[in-house]
């Protein structure tokens, strides 16, 4: 009995305590995190677009171990994720299916997907923004995504509850899909009056001032020439 005692503790102490930097060197976990806009607005109990981590866990439910990684706790009047119970605890899922991981712990954020949901994300430069083809242009809108390493993504909280599912699916499929975020502005041709143009007024200017350099130095339809001609 004080063998299985002293060879489980053994076991924790390698899985839990011992850094391991190969464990789960590809790791294919989705997390979703509120911004920190969204969190003081949620704080301030203001009026905001933002949803609870309460709600998202609702329509999304957290897979992860609470009791290695942090359970849920209400925590400045918000409920949120405590810190986790084990320094190493992402060994724990070394060989487990990938997680949803909601409001993961800090030090794995930089080591899964992370969907940020943010209060706002104005219109951004996309392939093609800076082209203007049948006067439109073209600018991604309510979703960013980090297409060069499919691992970070951004949705607005406005329309997050609509966003959300697809864009895990997108992140877990290796962002080949069609994620449809992409808003088209027409600018309306400007009008030019050719006749408001410097160019034109000054074409004007010389016209006038020959007919004006004519009428003065002309005498019975003679141009003048030189003082004696008069």
């Amino acid at each position: 009995m004080q063998y299985r005692i002293l060879l489980l503790f053994v076991c924790v102490i390698v899985f839990f305590l011992i850094p391991n930097v190969e464990a789960r060197k590809n790791i294919e976990d989705i997390g979703i995190a509120l911004d920190r806009t969204c969190l003081a607005l949620i704080k301030a109990e203001m009026k905001t677009d933002c949803p609870t981590y309460k709600e998202i866990l609702l329509l999304f439910p957290d897979t992860s171990n609470k009791r290695i990684s942090g359970d849920f706790v209400f925590k400045d009047g918000i409920l949120q994720r405590e810190n986790p119970n084990y320094k190493n605890h992402l060994n724990a899922y070394r060989y487990e299916k990938p997680v949803t991981w909601i409001d993961p712990p800090a030090d794995i954020r930089d080591r899964i997907k992370l969907i940020t949901i943010s209060t706002k994300l104005p219109y951004y430069l996309i392939d093609g923004s800076k082209q203007k083809q049948n006067n439109t242009l073209v600018f991604g809108k309510d979703i960013y995504v980090d297409r060069l390493r499919c691992y970070n993504a951004i949705i607005t909280a406005e329309k997050w509850i609509v966003l959300l599912g697809s864009v895990m699916q997108h992140l877990q499929g290796g962002c080949k899909s069609d994620l449809n975020n992409i808003v088209k502005i027409y600018q309306t041709p400007t009008e030019h009056d050719p006749k408001s143009s410097a160019w034109y007024k000054y074409k004007q200017w010389l016209a006038d001032a020959k007919l004006q350099s004519k009428d003065k130095f002309l005498i019975d339809n003679r141009t003048i020439h030189s003082p004696s001609a008069r």
